[in-house]
């Protein structure tokens, strides 16, 4: 089998190269492995590989909770270094992103500078300018898609809306670059 998948990534590079032709100087064996890595990615988004392969669990993703203060919830985005983070219910329930931006904007707009007095208010207050959809577990990668190009994580729940972790923009593209390397080393 693996012997098989072997000369079929050969062959499949190699029809790759042929199509384009030789004539392009950028277009090389190489570019031809990358167009495969990419095109076998882009099959398993339409659904032959389920996006829990990318998933980083709840347990090692930060996180913060709906009633959180701002204070709090500030402190954890800076002392992660994150620029967003996922926002849950006291139930787990995913409820919202909350990014940099959203405590920018709410400070300037609705609290005209006063960050003591936005400190004291919950993070269910806060208005969000972007609106961070999560998909199912059971979603094909297809329907990751549709996100992943405008976010750096895309929330995954399960059938409940429970959160239950997320898939991030670099896992995504950490995986082509692996099969493109794969791929390589096949040639």
């Amino acid at each position: 089998m693996i012997r098989q998948e072997h000369m079929y990534r050969k062959f499949i590079g190699i029809i790759i190269y042929r199509e384009y032709g030789t004539s392009d100087i950028s277009f090389t064996p190489q570019r031809a492995c990358f167009v495969y890595a990419a095109d076998d990615v882009r099959r398993n988004r339409e659904g032959y590989m389920n996006i829990s392969f990318f998933l980083l669990p709840k347990s090692e993703v930060t996180y913060i909770e709906h009633e959180d203060t701002v204070s709090r919830a500030l402190r954890v985005i800076h002392k992660n270094g994150f620029q967003a983070v996922p926002v849950i219910d006291e139930e787990g329930h995913y409820v919202g992103t909350v990014t940099e931006g959203d405590f920018l904007w709410n400070l300037i707009e609705d609290y005209h500078m006063d960050m003591e007095a936005m400190r004291k208010i919950r993070v269910s207050a806060l208005r969000k300018k972007w609106d961070y959809k999560a998909v199912s577990i059971d979603a094909n990668m297809a329907e990751l898609d549709q996100y992943i190009m405008n976010q750096n994580f895309v929330p995954v729940v399960d059938g409940r809306n429970v959160f239950i972790g997320i898939v991030t923009r670099k896992q995504i593209i950490s995986e082509m670059i692996r099969k493109k390397n794969q791929c390589g080393e096949n040639q």
